[in-house]
């Protein structure tokens, strides 16, 4: 069922613990934008002028590493919000935001609800919202700069799982398509050292894959893997 724009609003992260005056505020200014799988919806560098609620699909946020590959960083899912910790200090994005599938996203102007945000909050609010959310951003910087791959793809697979996925009778779906060139990006790899590693996992019965959908069928072993 479609969500109208008070369901939006209410379903927004930080936005949902507004006062209903200032909900109300919001409603008004609220827009629906539609995007195809790989257009890109800001680039890295541009101001940041609104706060986005994704309410269908997903978004990948991108890099360019030293070797000229491209590198998502993190993914953004249904019912995620891009446009707090995604920005640097003069309030410009700190990399390319990309549709990593048929995307609709619901916005609000940022320089509209952050004063908002500050006369409804508390600063020990802002801060431990802030917070929670900034320890992702450091596992993925851990994860990329200090890990082999083996590693690296065991963590974003039981993250993913972990956050989004849903159980079933042959294990832990992570309930969207992944193709291999999409999970090299995130993993900092090539696609075959990539498809390699996979091919392993679905041999020793770790995980299943039909369809670009993965299917961890032993996330305890996953565990282990992500934690070594």
């Amino acid at each position: 069922m479609k969500k109208d724009a008070a369901d939006l609003i209410e379903s927004m992260d930080l936005v949902n613990r507004l006062t209903s005056e200032s909900k109300r505020i919001l409603i008004a200014h609220l827009a629906r934008r539609k995007y195809s799988t790989g257009q890109t919806l800001f680039q890295k560098g541009e101001p940041c002028t609104y706060l986005s609620q994704i309410i269908d699909g997903c978004i990948d946020l991108v890099i360019s590493a030293a070797t000229g590959r491209e590198v998502i960083v993190s993914k953004l899912f249904s019912g995620e919000t891009l446009g707090l910790l995604q920005i640097g200090a003069d309030g410009s994005y700190l990399t390319d935001v990309v549709a990593g599938s048929s995307l609709e996203i619901a916005t609000i102007p940022r320089n509209l609800v952050l004063p908002l945000m500050e006369r409804d909050m508390s600063a020990c609010q802002l801060l431990d919202a802030f917070a929670e959310r900034n320890r992702r951003n450091i596992w993925v910087l851990e994860t990329l700069s200090m890990c082999n791959l083996e590693v690296r793809l065991a963590r974003m697979l039981h993250y993913l799982a972990s956050e989004y996925g849903t159980r079933g009778p042959r294990g832990t779906t992570i309930p969207f398509r992944l193709p291999q060139a999409q999970l090299a990006m995130m993993v900092n790899a090539s696609r075959p050292k990539v498809n390699m590693r996979l091919r392993k996992w679905v041999a020793d019965r770790v995980l299943d894959i039909s369809r670009n959908v993965i299917t961890i069928t032993d996330i305890n072993h996953l565990a282990v893997l992500a934690d070594s």
